[in-house]
């Protein structure tokens, strides 16, 4: 058998690098091939880095930092990976105003190294990821100025999916600050987002009044015009905050996803005031902290494909409380949506081990889930009820009440829901 023979340098040099990067695209999911043929020869050096951090995530913090330095230096004289990542997450780690070294519950003295890495410090430095399409910030603090805001300007504005994660800002203003450095911005995640150590704004202390929130919100830029994916893991008064910012100015955004919780009525009146402006657009809605159903609108969203709810927690409420039928959080909402076009409900419900299970499972309100269901809107609705343990017994009730329905559409309600265990 013959062995194969290299193309002459003359011919291979007549092939397109694009064709190149076609073929090598194919291994996306396998990155030790793609790390060799990175090694190959030079024409499959370039495309085997693009492919290999289309998916992959650099993690950056105190330990490497030094490390990426070096490359981003070497990045300026030669080709290095850094101008092919597309997916950054920067975790500071740390912050000034934190101890050097504090004692543990359990006695042992431990020292830190929390002044290695500060976003003010290093974050101007990083130069030359032009590649970078989603970028994760990780532990803000009240210490960074806005020399933070500048350099993500300079060295991030093709960015456009943030998520700021664990971040605690001197104001809104400093959170609109960092908000303008991306301007292509069409995905937006915040998780445990606090203003001010929880004031929404300096010098603020009645934001319940009317006038208060309109002096605040005129002084906010608008949200991106791009912004189709919004997810929020945050509190009461930032979720209320953020979507009165969102509807103050006016603008219908693009949304097509969106991730909120449900704290109290003030809160999902901001929210359905937001979906009134914006909320054609939407398709997939998450709901994360079952808290207070009231006051939410769904009816805007008239393009709502996906709908997932939880967690209903059906073990809050004293044996007393729960009488058959009482728990109607999810049937409360589910009245409101007027889309003809929902295919998938997610419900999560939260069942405790103890003896009372069966008056838990039965407090949920299944008589009022089933005949929201038997509209025609929902007839080709697939429904997901997620539970965190007693399967048998949720399927055992979801067929007791679905059988008491006097319809021809039994089989068929029957055949819509799909109990599962939870899953992370």
């Amino acid at each position: 058998m013959e062995q194969p023979v290299p193309l002459p340098r003359e011919l291979s040099d007549f092939i397109p690098a694009d064709i190149y990067e076609l073929i090598i695209s194919f291994l996306n999911h396998d990155p030790v091939t793609l790390k060799f043929c990175s090694l190959t020869c030079k024409s499959w050096l370039w495309p085997s880095w693009k492919t290999l951090f289309q998916s992959r995530t650099i993690h950056i913090h105190r330990k490497n930092i030094d490390d990426f330095l070096k490359l981003i230096n070497l990045n300026a004289h030669t080709i290095t990976i850094i101008r092919f990542i597309q997916h950054l997450h920067i975790e500071q780690g740390g912050s000034k105003r934190l101890p050097v070294s504090w004692q543990l519950p359990w006695g042992i003295q431990e020292s830190g190294d929390y002044e290695i890495f500060q976003f003010d410090d290093f974050l101007h430095l990083f130069t030359g990821l032009t590649a970078v399409k989603t970028l994760k910030l990780g532990w803000i603090r009240c210490d960074t100025s806005k020399s933070t805001s500048d350099a993500l300007r300079g060295n991030f504005g093709s960015v456009t999916t943030l998520d700021l994660d664990s971040v605690i800002l001197s104001s809104s203003d400093h959170f609109f600050d960092i908000l303008g450095a991306f301007p292509l911005l069409s995905s937006l995640s915040l998780t445990g987002v606090l203003f001010n150590g929880g004031r929404l704004y300096d010098g603020l202390d009645n934001w319940d009044e009317l006038d208060a929130r309109r002096t605040v919100l005129e002084h906010t830029p608008p949200p991106p015009s791009s912004l189709n994916e919004l997810y929020t893991n945050v509190t009461e008064d930032v979720s209320e905050f953020l979507f009165s910012w969102m509807t103050y100015h006016h603008i219908p955004l693009p949304m097509r996803s969106l991730s909120t919780g449900l704290f109290s009525e003030s809160s999902n009146a901001a929210l359905s005031k937001f979906l009134f402006h914006s909320g054609s657009t939407l398709e997939n809605i998450m709901i994360r902290d079952a808290h207070e159903s009231t006051a939410l609108d769904l009816s805007p969203c008239v393009n709502l494909r996906t709908l997932e709810i939880g967690c209903v927690d059906l073990q809050s409420s004293s044996v007393d409380e729960r009488e058959l039928g009482s728990e109607t959080f999810v049937t409360n909402i589910l009245r409101t949506v007027a889309s003809d076009n929902v295919e998938y409900l997610k419900i999560v419900l939260a069942i405790s081990g103890y003896e009372d299970a069966h008056v838990q499972i039965h407090a949920f309100d299944w008589r009022g889930l089933i005949s929201i269901l038997e509209r025609s809107q929902f007839q080709d609705i697939l429904v997901e009820i997620s539970v965190s343990g007693y399967e048998t017994d949720v399927e055992d009730a979801i067929s007791e009440y679905v059988l008491a329905v006097n319809t021809a559409q039994r089989a068929a309600l029957l055949a819509t829901f799909n109990v599962k265990k939870w899953t992370r």
